[in-house]
């Protein structure tokens, strides 16, 4: 019957509809075209209405749906539509609440007339069971949604983490995670390999067994940082230190970073191992203190220099003049001597500059200290014995034979003071060796030093022996860890090996001797004979005229009275300028120039440059308080004739003058 109301092609009468209607269990609804209810049948009423069928009619199909726009629109596509038409509103029901219906719409024939337009509507309830699916399958969906989500995200972490543990484990610093009470959660192998412990030892322990017991005991700190952690730098600007295995210390920089895990707050500390660093500062703050200590010297050496030149060559001029039985001879020969004593101290804050660098000379470093050894003994106390190892066929070293003289004296004198007046041994031994970056890094001198062989002496005491302070003042000037500092021995001897390019070393410890050793390198050339200087005897008498050009002006007359006493007519300038309006107005007679190194105005080279522009053969003799090497490279090629070290003697003036005009 259903089928034929929904089919309907005749006339279709209200009372047939609800005679037939009323016989099916689903709704069943007679609407007129604009969707009023002409009839409904008794499943309609029970669930719309609950009265029989009188409370419904004249209602809008809209004004029962919870959509009255949906309803419309459905109604009006049916009439449109000569077939049934499925749909799904959702309608009032009797409770007050809407739910979905499944709809079936069809329009009636116009065999119906008057009545053309009709719709008979069909409703059938969602079943629970299909609601309950559908909102089932929908968080079936949310949740799968989510679970993807999820398995996302945790693959993210998963890599995150899988990232993290590999810059953890193969991070070039020591790193260590731990918990608010201070327990080690984690760490890396470099950690291990810093503090010396295996990763079974450090798991779980208290993470103070990694710092210096006067630093532990910090529990507040920890506290402070949990409450407000922030990451921070410790050790930047002050000095941090962490405790390894064996109770040994070394510097380090901590960096601390915060981080919440499933475990809780934690924090993570990366220390970096600054031992390289500190060792490489000292370094840089020992060659600034030299290169700062060493201008100074120079520059008191350089005019300390010229004031004994005075007081010297003066009292030299007074004994010439004095009969032999005079007695002002020894007072005039006391000043000599405290001078030359003065003179030797200047040369030290030359060597201590590393400008004091004289005569290059081809030397085997066996033989010179072989020939020293008859001095050396009678330099110490009886109480110690000297012990010598020389090794044979070393290669030559290129060094001032005088400085190494010096050096040799006073590392044994050092020695012997170090003994004391107890009985002791100093064993010197030579020997050559070959030097690598790495070795040459652990020297006090480790100024870019080239890499090969090296020729070495030791000198090694049984003395007292110096500990680590002990060692990095050891070389400071007038420094001792005896009496009050004497001179400036163990520093002279720093500035003549810097200034050789060598290198030295010093191992000592309390109670049991130290060593120094010393390293020049080696050369390929041949060794020349060691020979002390020849003294010219007889009285030379020059003639012509010398020029002096100095900036002193006593070492201007002290020069002029030593020359004009040999046989010389003397003109003086005190500036580069004078002198060579000096030397153009009077070139004829003047057969040498005796030149300042250090002047105002026109410097030395520019002079001299000048100088030969006027008369390229002019003969021209340097003369500085510097040393001969640093003084003579910047004339080298240019003709220079000769060079006279300040303070000189009188004699010493005389025979550079003699030497330098035989040649011509």
């Amino acid at each position: 019957m259903a089928a034929s109301i929904l089919k309907a092609d005749g006339g279709v009468h209200t009372e047939d509809f609800e005679h037939f209607a009323k016989f099916f269990r689903e709704p069943f609804f007679l609407l007129s075209a604009d969707g009023t209810v002409l009839s409904a049948n008794t499943a309609a009423t029970a669930q719309f209405e609950g009265a029989e069928g009188g409370g419904l009619k004249g209602k809008s199909l809209a004004a029962l749906s919870a959509d009255p726009a949906k309803a419309t629109a459905y109604l009006r596509a049916c009439s449109r539509s000569g077939a049934p038409l499925p749909g799904v509103l959702p309608l009032i029901t009797n409770s007050g609440e809407a739910a979905d219906f499944h709809c079936d719409a069809a329009r009636l024939s116009e065999g119906d007339r008057g009545k053309a337009g009709r719709l008979i509507l069909k409703c059938r309830r969602k079943s629970a069971a299909a609601q309950n699916f559908i909102a089932l399958n929908q968080k079936i969906r949310e949740l799968g949604s989510e679970i993807s989500g999820r398995k996302k995200a945790e693959a993210n972490l998963r890599a995150s983490e899988e990232e993290f543990r590999l810059f953890f484990e193969a991070g070039p610093y020591g790193m260590v995670v731990t918990n608010a009470e201070g327990k080690i959660t984690r760490l890396n192998a470099r950690l291990e390999q810093q503090f010396g412990y295996t990763h079974e030892e450090l798991l779980g322990a208290p993470i103070d067994m990694l710092v210096p017991n006067r630093f532990t005991g910090h529990a507040d700190l920890r506290k402070g940082f949990f409450a407000a952690p922030v990451a921070r730098q410790m050790g930047t600007g002050a000095v941090l230190y962490g405790m390894r295995k064996d109770q040994s210390e070394f510097p380090v920089e901590i960096s601390l970073s915060p981080l919440e895990t499933s475990e809780g707050a934690v924090v993570l500390a990366i220390v970096h191992d600054i031992t390289e660093r500190k060792k490489f500062e000292e370094k840089l703050q020992q060659a600034q203190k030299l290169e700062s200590l060493g201008v100074l010297a120079g520059g008191i050496a350089h005019d300390f220099n010229n004031l004994l030149l005075a007081v010297i060559g003066n009292a030299d001029l007074a004994l010439l003049e004095l009969p032999p039985a005079s007695n002002a001879r020894e007072n005039l020969d006391a000043i000599v001597a405290n001078a030359q004593r003065a003179a030797d101290l200047c040369r030290q804050l030359l060597a201590y500059s590393g400008k004091g660098k004289f005569v290059i000379q081809v030397v085997s470093m066996s033989e010179v200290v072989s020939e020293m050894t008859h001095l050396l003994k009678i330099s110490i106390g009886k109480n110690c014995a000297l012990r010598y190892d020389f090794a044979e066929n070393i290669p030559p070293i290129e060094v001032d034979l005088t400085q190494l003289r010096q050096i040799i004296m006073n590392l044994i004198t050092n020695a012997a003071d170090a003994i004391g007046g107890d009985q002791g041994v100093i064993f010197v031994q030579t020997g050559q060796m070959e030097c690598d970056s790495s070795y040459l890094s652990e020297t006090f001198l480790d100024d870019d030093l080239a890499e090969g062989p090296y020729v070495y002496m030791e000198v090694t005491d049984t003395g007292c022996g110096m500990d680590k302070e002990a060692i990095g003042k050891i070389f400071d000037p007038f420094y001792t860890t005896k009496a009050t500092g004497r001179g400036l021995g163990l520093a002279a001897i720093l500035g003549i090996v810097r200034g050789h390019k060598g290198a030295l070393k010093v191992y000592s410890e309390p109670g049991k001797g130290t060593t120094f050793k010393v390293l020049f390198p080696s050369s390929t050339l041949q060794p020349e004979s060691i020979s002390n200087e020849q003294d010219h005897g007889g009285q030379w008498r020059g003639q012509g005229t010398i020029l002096v050009v100095d900036d002193e002006q006593s070492v201007n007359r002290t020069a002029e009275k030593i020359l004009q006493k040999a046989g010389f007519s003397v003109i003086t300038a005190y500036n580069g300028r004078e002198g060579i309006e000096r030397y153009r107005e009077r070139q004829s007679e003047i057969v040498a120039v005796l030149l300042d190194m250090s002047m105002p105005e026109l410097n030395c080279e520019e002079t001299f440059r000048q100088l030969r522009a006027i008369d390229g053969g002019v003969c021209v003799v340097l003369s500085s308080g510097f040393n001969e090497q640093e003084a003579t490279l910047r004339f080298t090629g240019r003709g220079l004739a000769g060079f006279l070290q300040k303070p000189y003697r009188a004699s010493e003036l005389i025979e550079i003058m003699r030497s330098v005009l035989a040649k011509d």
